[in-house]
């Protein structure tokens, strides 16, 4: 896992993969980049504002269903 400032950028990569990006406006933005595993889903859940829960094989980010596109955290 790597925490990368580039550009006015925060950047939280796992496996050369960008999971997470806070930008210059303090927005999060988080995405699984394909990865549905258990690391993945940890990772993820340590930021705030992000839940995410496994049922019967389907991602939910805060309640509600995720297919782990790029998503804005509110």
């Amino acid at each position: 896992m790597q925490v990368i400032h580039e550009d006015e950028e925060t950047r939280l990569k796992l496996h050369g993969n960008t999971i997470a990006i806070l930008d210059e406006f303090n927005e999060l933005f988080i995405t699984n980049c394909g990865w549905e595993s258990h690391t993945t889903k940890e990772r993820l859940n340590a930021l705030p504002n992000v839940s995410i829960r496994q049922k019967n094989f389907e991602w939910f980010l805060n309640g509600e269903l995720w297919n782990g596109k790029l998503t804005k955290i509110k």
